[in-house]
Formats: C-alpha cells, sequence, structure tokens
C-alpha cells in the first residue's frame, strides 16, 4: 500500500496503524500500543512507542519520537529529532523541531513553538503569549518540584539550592 504524505517525496510505502487507522510511513516505527487517529500521520524515521497518542490532524515525522503516556494532537507538528515523552501533551497548532524535548507534565498548545535545544519538563502550561519570568517564578514557587531539576545545569542548581534552603 502507498501513501503520500504531502512531504515532496510523492507516494511511499506506508499502512494504516491497526490501533486508531491513522497513515504510517513504513519507514517509521509505531508500537501496536500507540494509538495514531485516523487523521494523524507518522512518517520518514520517526518513532511513536508504548502508549503514546497521535490524533486529529497532528504529524510526527523526521527523527522525532514520541514515547510514554504523551499525547500530539489537534494540528500539532512534531519533526526533526524532537522528542514529546513521559505524559506530556502538545496540541493546537504547536510545533515542537529540531532537538527540542518536552516530557514530565508539560503541556504545549496555542501557536507555540519549541525549537532548538529547549527543554520544558514541568507541569506549566505554555502558550505562545507567556511571560518567561511570570513562569520562572510560579517554577520556582512548586517547591515540592524543584528537587527533580536539580543536575541539569549547575546555576539552576544553585538557585535551587537557595530556595529550599530559605525554608
Amino acid at each position: 500500500m502507498k501513501h503520500d504524505f504531502k512531504d515532496g517525496l510523492g507516494h511511499v510505502s506506508a499502512h494504516k496503524h491497526p490501533n486508531g487507522q491513522g497513515w504510517v510511513a513504513n519507514t517509521a516505527q509505531v508500537a501496536d500500543s500507540a494509538y495514531i487517529g485516523p487523521n494523524a500521520i507518522v512518517c520518514d524515521n520517526a518513532l511513536v512507542y508504548d502508549n503514546a497518542k497521535v490524533f486529529g490532524t497532528a504529524q510526527v515525522y523526521g527523527n522525532a519520537r514520541v514515547s510514554g503516556n504523551a499525547r500530539v494532537f489537534g494540528h500539532a507538528l512534531v519533526w526533526g529529532n524532537a522528542l514529546v515523552s513521559g505524559t506530556a501533551q502538545i496540541f493546537g497548532n504547536t510545533k515542537v523541531y529540531e532537538n527540542a524535548q518536552v516530557y514530565g507534565t508539560a503541556r504545549v498548545f496555542g501557536n507555540a513553538r519549541v525549537y532548538g535545544y529547549a527543554h520544558i519538563y514541568v507541569s506549566i502550561d505554555f502558550d505562545c503569549d507567556f511571560d518567561p519570568w511570570i513562569i520562572m517564578q510560579d517554577i520556582l514557587n512548586k517547591k515540592d518540584e524543584l528537587p527533580t531539576l536539580i543536575g541539569r545545569h549547575p546555576y539552576l542548581d544553585k538557585i535551587i539550592h537557595n530556595i529550599l534552603q530559605k525554608d
């Protein structure tokens, strides 16, 4: 069976995923436990595994990976070497690409763009219209989550240790 993913490669070998009936290129890998909705696509060398779900008109392509209980839906696009995992949710018109990682309990939505080497991993809702200083203050006020951030960056470690010592 062949399908045109509208990526300039024309019709390529593909199949409908048994769990959801979405199109999957034969070059991509999707676990049987994953769900690919009827209007979603996974192509190129993308990987979707565990209990991840891709639905709506969402697309996962390139070398992108979606795993765990992550959800990619709406008109969201995930590509390049991007990673979406944990219980993260990517939806709306969001684009996650290049080497970006969205994981943990993060939710990224609206017209947000996550790219480069960005990592979003805490339970903060990100949209395209956010003030990073307010978001940072919100993160720093979640003292029960701060220890999970230690070891990511020496400067951040110093800030976290100072905050935790004040209590």
